[in-house]
């Protein structure tokens, strides 16, 4: 089995990492052990984690690898060096076995130099190639150089290619033709790439294996031998540079395999259904990794095999199974240990029963001739007394005994041995009746008579009928115990240390998060800088802003890139979420949240203020929705695999709604809690070692009515008539109309049959009100007041000029997302137009109507602006049109994803990983597990871990299910619990107890 790299196979590995790190920060440095070190890799959007092993290998890792909790010292000098600073370059030194990393330039360069031969190193140097720290100091044997710290690392000493030629490769040959076994050897040490490699440009470029080669040398043959060497070392350098240059033409890595044996545990496991989850979804299992090459070489023909289109994944993929080989193959000789011990077991019990079974049989042998020879026992007894009785010493007894067999005595004859100090002798009795005249000695008690003797053994018979059923019970229980242990150590041995397979996070779990009902992530900010994160970068158009007038409030957006009318319920869910994640919950406060369009949120402070981080400017009218209760759930998504996608299709379809709908439920979520079964008992902790969230989740929202006062903040207070809307602004000012104007055109939905004001428009409407206010009053505008309001019209335009840059800079930002949202067919007669005031778009509307000719004059120059510059307008079409198309394929890629997504798996679906989620418990209700959130004093991790032990132990938890959601780390369990919390679920008290 191959165990460390070849020079082949690192120029295939250093192809691969200069293409994808280069230009990649060093973001952190861990070390497994005393050898193996791991370096994180990341820009915004791009991560890699890049790792080494002194003497062994080099490649990029997509396996979570367990991590020393200490680091060590060459994992502190290294991030004290090298974190934050790029990776520059990555080569191969010469054509010898060291790899030189280069961190950073100038003079705050540090090179990572890692030796890959012998023992293997690890150094790390300045800019100078001074040595400043190393993971064994050593000293080279061939000129007695000192490799410590502080000396300089001498990199021209590596081995440097050379032009091969006959005169080189024939004494080899020479010498290797006088002793048999020395050609394979004397040319792969001159080869610096490696056997393998060799044996495979020697059976392309001469038809002959290296072995063949090797038999067939003949101090005659010596220069056809160098010949073939000579082609194949030539085609082997070109393979190198192919390697080398072009990496992703020519790498078609694959590792060599066979079929791995399988102990009777797994075999067990996988006939009674109950097989590992891993084994459904990783599809080396059952084989072992052999080899691995960066190509396909000639000797693999025929051989099992899998094949890779990058080496960097071929090589992760075989040190893992080399791991789990090293372990299977551990486990399989603690199974043969625990089974052997297991027989040893049965058989002593087997021994111990057939021995009180062969006593039993023996001893009523024993008492039948007794019955049968009951005359010559008793003067057998009455001899021997009457000898002690006259005080006779035992040697005169046994001399008496032996004198009367001698004479014939018949008595005497039966006596084969006197246990005086036992007070008992030995009598050799038969059956008369049987023909094969079998006998046997028994022991006969001198103190009882024959009958007594009788009795005895036919007693000792029975103690021994009754151990033996006592043995057997104890027998069968000593088994079933030891049978059970052993199948525990065989399955602890099975539980490897797994290396779990790092899954991309979706790029929304770094905030709160839930998918709506309707099929629409929301997402909310956990933090002040995560607040400003999520407008800044991913509230897009068509996108809404819900908050919760409340300390600790999360901004929480509902992504909705195709533009169309959201549905009341994921409103709601999306306004429960703001309210739960704020200080309400510890609190037990119920409160209400609110929701904006986008393009009512800005950045954009009034001049003199400033807004701190976190806090934004909202303009126009807020729409309330109901109060909530502060409910929420917790349960598990699963990823599955694209065949099984189909099974799950529309499990989040919107339900039809009506413009009513909007106005909300007060009792979201029912469906959810009902279906939640009665328990007799909630369990509910009452550790005080939590306090809830002190104001980290701060938001300041800022927002502007009208001076009348008449902004109503709730639908049901849209009261006012078109009549009495007109006198209020008649006798409110222009200012406060204008404002008034400007407020309810930004929140005008596009659903209710009116179209959405443009900004011109906006302007144009301020001019009219202003000029009908001013021939109503009789009253020319002043100086002042024109100025104001071109000073109010420069800066509304400054306001936008402003967020439209804004919004270039988010689309061009290192962090981007999609926006995620697939719903179903929704009627028309919904969305947002329920939110908006009729009365109010009813005053706006005709002075919109009566001043599109005015703009139209003022649009002239703009367009004749455009038309002077043809190709800049191509060119701006032509961008537009990518970025269109690059939307289409992002959502197309977003709607596939959240396809993905299931709260329901089948038994038939081929599940990846579970994705804990905290949401509205109305979200969960189809959830195959959930739980319910109420404000309490449970710790969130106890919690969570209480719920999944509920989860993995119902009885309809397949083994995969199961074992996903074991597999999830603790932290991620309880992130996104919003503090304390009281669980209610089923199976909680048979947990508690």
């Amino acid at each position: 089995m191959k165990a460390r790299f070849t020079t082949l196979d690192i120029v295939a590995v250093v192809a691969e990492i200069s293409q994808s790190c280069i230009g990649l920060r060093v973001s952190n440095v861990y070390d497994i052990n005393n050898k193996t070190y791991l370096i994180r890799l990341s820009k915004p959007d791009h991560k890699v984690t890049l790792l080494f092993e002194s003497g062994i290998r080099l490649h990029i890792t997509d396996f979570d690898w367990p991590k020393n909790i200490t680091p060590s010292g060459f994992s502190m000098k290294l991030r004290k060096h090298i974190k934050n600073k790029r990776l520059e370059q990555i080569q191969l030194v010469g054509i010898d076995r060291i790899v030189r990393l280069q961190f950073g330039t100038g003079e705050w360069t540090f090179h990572l130099i890692v030796e890959l031969y012998d023992k293997g190193n690890a150094l790390l140097t300045d800019h100078q190639f001074t040595i400043v720290h190393l993971l064994r100091p050593r000293t080279d044997a061939a000129d007695q150089t000192k490799i410590v710290t502080s000396e300089t690392y001498q990199l021209d000493k590596a081995r440097q290619a050379c032009d091969w030629s006959l005169a080189a490769i024939a004494p080899v040959c020479s010498a290797a033709a006088t002793q048999k076994g020395q050609l394979a050897r004397s040319l792969t040490g001159l080869f610096p790439y490696g056997g393998p490699l060799l044996d495979h440009c020697l059976r392309v470029a001469s038809g002959q294996s290296l072995k063949s080669l090797e038999s067939q040398l003949t101090p005659d043959s010596v220069e056809a031998a160098a010949a073939a060497a000579l082609a194949a070392f030539e085609l082997g350098e070109t393979i190198v540079a192919s390697l080398r240059d072009r990496p992703d033409d020519s790498v078609r890595a694959c590792v060599t395999t066979k079929p791995r044996e399988v102990s009777s545990v797994a075999t067990g496991s996988a006939a009674s259904g109950t097989a590992p989850a891993a084994a459904s979804v990783d599809p080396y299992s059952g084989l072992d990794f052999l080899e691995f090459h960066p190509m396909e070489l000639v000797q693999t023909e025929g051989k099992d095999k899998i094949r890779f289109h990058s080496f960097n994944k071929a090589v992760d993929e075989f040190f893992l199974k080399m791991e789990s080989q090293r372990l299977d193959q551990k486990a399989l000789q603690q199974e043969k240990a625990a089974l052997k011990k297991l027989d040893n077991i049965k058989q002593d019990h087997e021994k111990r029963l057939a021995e009180l079974a062969e006593a039993q049989i023996t001893d009523r042998e024993k008492g039948e001739l007794l019955q049968l020879n009951l005359a010559a026992v008793e003067k057998a007894l009455l001899v021997i007394n009457s000898a002690l009785a006259n005080q006779l010493d035992w040697e005169a007894v046994a001399e008496l005994v032996s004198t009367a067999r001698a004479q014939g005595d018949p008595v005497a004859a039966l006596i084969q041995e006197l246990r005086l100090d036992r007070n008992a002798i030995v009598l050799r009795l038969s059956n008369p009746f049987d023909p094969e005249h079998r006998s046997h000695n028994i022991e006969i008690d001198l103190a009882t008579s024959a009958f007594g003797n009788v009795k005895r053994l036919f007693d000792q018979k029975k103690q021994f009928a009754a151990k033996e059923e006592k043995t057997k019970l104890a027998s069968e229980k000593a088994l079933k115990a030891a049978d059970k242990k052993t199948h525990e150590m065989l399955k602890e041995a099975q539980k490897v240390s797994s290396i779990a397979k790092v899954r991309k996070p979706l790029w929304f779990e770094k905030f709160y998060w839930f998918v709506s009902s309707e099929n629409y992530v929301v997402i909310g900010g956990r933090d002040q800088q995560q607040n400003e994160l999520i407008v800044k970068r991913h509230l897009k158009a068509g996108d809404l802003y819900v908050h919760a007038d409340l300390h600790g409030a999360s901004s929480v957006v509902i992504k909705n890139p195709t533009g169309e009318p959201v549905p009341p319920k994921t409103l709601n869910e999306a306004g429960q979420m703001a309210v739960v994640y704020s200080s309400a919950w510890a609190a037990k406060v119920v409160s209400n949240a609110w929701w904006v369009h986008h393009h009512q949120v800005s950045k954009v402070a009034p001049t003199g203020e400033y807004l701190t981080s976190g806090s934004f400017m909202i303009r126009g009218k807020k729409n309330f929705l109901p109060s909530v209760q502060l409910t929420f759930g917790f349960g598990f998504l699963f990823r599955i695999d694209e065949e099984s996608v189909p099974n799950h299709r529309g499990e989040r379809a919107a339900a039809p709604y009506s413009a009513a709908d909007l106005v909300g439920d007060e009792s979201d979520g029912a469906a959810a809690e009902a279906s939640l079964p009665t328990l007799p008992e909630v369990l509910e902790f009452g550790e005080d070692d939590e306090q809830p969230a002190d104001g980290t989740n701060d938001v300041e929202i800022r927002y502007e009515y009208g001076a009348d006062g008449r902004f109503e903040v709730a639908r049901q207070a849209s009261t006012m008539s078109a009549a009495d809307s007109h006198a209020a602004e008649d006798a409110s000012g222009a200012g406060s109309l204008r404002r008034r104007v400007d407020s309810v055109a930004s929140v005008t939905s596009s659903t209710s049959g009116r179209r959405k004001m443009a900004a011109h428009e906006r302007r144009a409407a301020r001019r009219q009100l202003k000029a009908q206010q001013q021939a109503k009053d009789g009253t020319d505008s002043s100086e002042s007041a024109a100025k104001l309001e071109a000073d109010e019209d420069m800066q509304s335009l400054q306001v936008e000029d402003l967020e439209a840059d804004a919004g270039d800079t988010d689309s061009d930002s290192e962090d981007d997302e999609p926006g995620l949202a697939l719903k179903a067919e929704q009627p028309d007669n919904g969305g947002e137009s329920g939110q908006s005031s009729d009365d109010d778009a009813d005053t706006v509307q005709p002075l919109v109507a009566a001043s599109a000719k005015q703009e139209e004059a003022s649009a002239v120059p703009v367009e004749t602006l455009q038309t002077s510059a043809p190709g800049n307008n191509q060119k701006r079409q032509q961008q537009q049109q990518q970025q269109q198309q690059q939307q289409q394929q992002q959502q197309q890629l977003d709607r596939e994803l959240l396809e993905s997504l299931t709260g329901q798996p089948l038994p038939d679906d081929i599940l990846l990983f579970a994705i804990p989620v905290c949401a509205p418990i109305g979200t969960l209700a189809s959830y195959k597990f959930k739980a319910k959130l109420t404000p309490g004093t449970t710790k969130r991790g106890r919690a969570v871990k209480t719920a999944l032990a509920v989860f993995t132990s119902d009885k309809s938890c397949s083994r995969a299910e199961r074992d996903l959601m074991r597999a999830v780390k603790d932290n991620d369990l309880c992130c996104n619990l919003p503090g304390k919390v009281k669980l209610s679920l089923a199976g909680v008290t048979k947990q508690k107890k």
